[in-house]
């Protein structure tokens, strides 16, 4: 008898486990549903017209301004998460952290009128330097917080055993820390240009836009953010092939990034 009752729960068991497991399975099934369907979208209505003229410099200004971007935010955020694992637990440090993470929350829409009124509206034109700079301002809190946490978490035992053998500080983390980080801090920095190419606000005050080559740093530069959402408004069908091509080297251009990043931290976890 006892038998027989164990054997119907455990079947009882198995029975809502199978349950449960396709309830799962389904829900996960209709949350990606919809993802794949604007991918195919995408593709299926951008292919055609991916490698159009229009579409290419703006590829090349999506990329000039994302690069820019990170020569001046890389140095300041490995810089500022530097300082702040060194002197973690400092009033200063405290007060430099909390106003990164608030700047890592504000709305990017705030951060390209702010640089709006520091750069464009004195240089009188929109521009590759004051897009990069308004991406940069986005980029140096989340680069700034992944180098503390990394260089806190990884390397504070190889950090401090340098300085009990003698070496400053200075020497304890650009010899020792940051090439222990060095893979870590480059998939860190992939990551935030993936998330630096899906921003359109800033770019709208700065980038400027418009559609011939890039004709210099002060000038005006044409973006696959600014593109799509510039023809998007217009919604004159004939456009509609460019829309979805810009969305699709936006699509592109981040899958590569983040598959690279993912690699590196692959490659460094092994």
């Amino acid at each position: 008898m006892k038998e027989e009752v164990l054997l119907a729960a455990i079947q009882r068991r198995k029975v809502r486990d199978r349950w449960f497991t396709g309830f799962l399975m389904g829900m996960g099934f209709f949350t990606l549903l919809p993802l794949f369907m604007i991918m195919i979208a995408v593709l299926w209505n951008g292919w055609r017209q991916l490698f159009t003229l229009s579409v290419a410099l703006a590829a090349a200004g999506t990329a000039e301004v994302t690069a820019l971007s990170l020569v001046v935010s890389v140095p300041f955020g490995v810089g500022l998460g530097l300082y702040l694992c060194d002197d973690r637990g400092t009033a200063t440090a405290n007060v430099i952290r909390h106003v990164a993470n608030f700047l890592s929350g504000l709305p990017s829409l705030l951060i390209g009128m702010a640089v709006y009124e520091w750069l464009v509206a004195p240089m009188e034109s929109r521009s590759l330097v004051a897009g990069s700079v308004a991406l940069a301002v986005m980029a140096v809190p989340y680069i700034a917080r992944e180098t503390e946490n990394k260089l806190c978490s990884r390397t504070a035992w190889f950090h401090d055993g340098a300085l009990a053998i003698g070496a400053s500080r200075y020497q304890a983390w650009t010899r020792i820390a940051l090439p222990l980080l060095a893979r870590p801090l480059v998939a860190a920095i992939l990551f935030s240009s993936a998330h630096m190419l899906g921003e359109t606000a800033p770019l709208l005050f700065t980038a400027g836009g418009g559609r011939s080559a890039l004709r210099g740093v002060f000038a005006p530069v044409p973006t696959l953010q600014l593109r799509v959402y510039g023809d998007a408004l217009t919604a004159r069908p004939s456009l509609a092939g460019q829309v979805y091509a810009g969305a699709l080297g936006l699509t592109i251009f981040t899958l590569v990034i983040f598959m690279l990043a993912k690699w590196i931290e692959y490659s460094d976890a092994r």
